[in-house]
């Protein structure tokens, strides 16, 4: 049987140099890019997720939340209204 400190060995991160070189970087560069671009598809998709969730069933629960203080997620609408 392990003892605790085994365990901690096994979860602790292992710290690595991050490589400086020229290739690395750039490679590091083009991947934040990417990482860019697929966020901005990512929010369109869910933006017209949004638009075709129109139907009586969900508008209603919208509604019902809405009067809850929630989101139709469930998480709290958190904004101010004056």
């Amino acid at each position: 049987m392990k003892t605790f400190i085994e365990y901690l060995e096994e979860l602790a991160p292992v710290k690595v140099r991050m490589d400086k070189g020229a290739d690395a970087k750039k490679k590091r560069k083009e991947a934040n890019k990417k990482y860019k671009k697929d966020k901005i598809k990512i929010n369109i998709a869910r933006k017209k997720k949004k638009k075709k969730d129109v139907s009586s069933g969900v508008q209603k629960k919208r509604e019902k939340m809405a009067a809850q203080g929630k989101t139709l997620g469930g998480e709290r609408i958190k904004k101010r209204v004056v």
